[in-house]
């Protein structure tokens, strides 16, 4: 990763507060990765970026049993997690109240999962801040 691209992934992100709004929810049966929000350099490491990744689902056993997997899924698939690293999660928040009778995932229940990626991901994040995915020559 050149210091341009750096750059200017830290720009896209940071014009909008770490709200990646080009994110899709991913639907993975009972469950859905419905946001993720980029929180910053990881205190213990500077080549660490730590993310909040909003997990919901139609109960809270949903969550429980299958949430962390598809979180995985969903942030590999869109090279958040690059092939090889590993997918650990730091933090757990708490379950907060939804309704799991929506057709919408973004209503049902949900969870924040803090993880942390390589720094050398941050070009693959800052491509999901828009709808619009720059070219890379």
């Amino acid at each position: 990763m050149t210091d341009d691209q750096f750059r200017e992934a830290r720009n896209r992100i940071g014009a909008q507060r770490g709200e990646l709004r080009g994110w899709r929810p991913l639907v993975i049966g009972d469950v859905a990765v419905v946001a993720l929000q980029v929180l910053g350099t990881a205190r213990h490491d500077d080549q660490t970026i730590g993310l909040r990744v909003i997990v919901a689902g139609r109960s809270f056993e949903a969550i429980q049993s299958h949430g962390q997997a598809a979180a995985e899924r969903a942030l590999r698939k869109r090279s958040v997690i690059g092939d090889g690293d590993p997918f650990a999660v730091v933090d757990t928040g708490q379950l907060r109240d939804g309704t799991p009778e929506s057709a919408d995932p973004v209503d049902w229940p949900w969870v924040p999962l803090v993880i942390h990626v390589p720094v050398r991901q941050l070009p693959a994040i800052a491509g999901l801040a828009t709808d619009t995915v720059p070219t890379v020559y």
